[in-house]
């Protein structure tokens, strides 16, 4: 892991590179452009993300203090970075599909919809940290399926209630008899891992949980 400081003060406008490594790279402020390479690049903001505008334009990450819309403030512009950390909150940037965090927007949406994803800042936290350690979607799909939560969610631990639970959520409507049934065969074979890893993945996983949309301004978490 690689420590960057930027190297002029606020007021000068600068390019901060990043190496191949997890780097957490410290802006002094100013307009700068931070390129953060390969690796999870993590930039630093010594205030309250309240202070900040975020939004996706042209493939840069724009991070504006509000005074900036005025004329005023400093604005980073963000490459290849993957989170910013705030005093307040962290917000991921890494949120295609093949991320970490666009990862863990999928699989917790999945199971527990697009709501808990934009507001519970902990339980995503915990998501993008597994994801971080290196767990794969499937891993995490088979863990998520033994947990004790079913009773609560789809009002039963059957392979007939978690099925058309889960395809409901995802699908936005009740699924058919014959895409019910190929459900909980794979439930009944022991793939429930492959089964949720797949369904979270989904093209219409995708578009429900409007991963492009948080993607514009970020996911916050703890």
């Amino acid at each position: 892991m690689a420590n960057i400081t930027g190297k002029f003060g606020s007021g000068f406008a600068e390019t901060i590179l990043g190496t191949s490594e997890n780097d957490t790279i410290s802006p002094l402020g100013g307009f700068d452009l931070v390129d953060g390479g390969a690796g999870t690049d993590t930039v630093v903001v010594l205030a309250s993300s309240s202070q900040f505008s975020l939004a996706l334009k042209d493939k840069l990450f724009y991070v504006d203090t509000i005074s900036a819309a005025s004329g005023g403030g400093d604005q980073l512009r963000l490459r290849n970075v993957e989170r910013i950390a705030f005093t307040d909150n962290k917000v991921a940037l890494d949120l295609a599909p093949t991320q970490a965090a666009g990862q863990a927007v999928l699989l917790i949406g999945a199971v527990m919809g697009r709501e808990v994803v934009v507001s519970n800042k902990e339980l995503m936290g915990v998501g993008i940290g597994l994801f971080d350690e290196g767990f794969s979607m499937l891993a995490l799909s088979a863990s998520v399926m033994r947990l004790p939560i079913w009773g609560d969610l789809a009002g039963g631990s059957s392979s007939s209630l978690i099925a058309n639970y889960l395809l409901t959520r995802v699908q936005g409507t009740t699924p058919s008899s014959e895409a019910l049934s190929a459900a909980v065969a794979s439930l009944d074979h022991g793939a429930e891992g492959e089964f949720l890893a797949q369904l979270a993945l989904s093209s219409a996983n995708v578009a429900r949980l409007d991963l492009v949309g948080i993607a514009q301004h970020g996911l916050v978490f703890l």
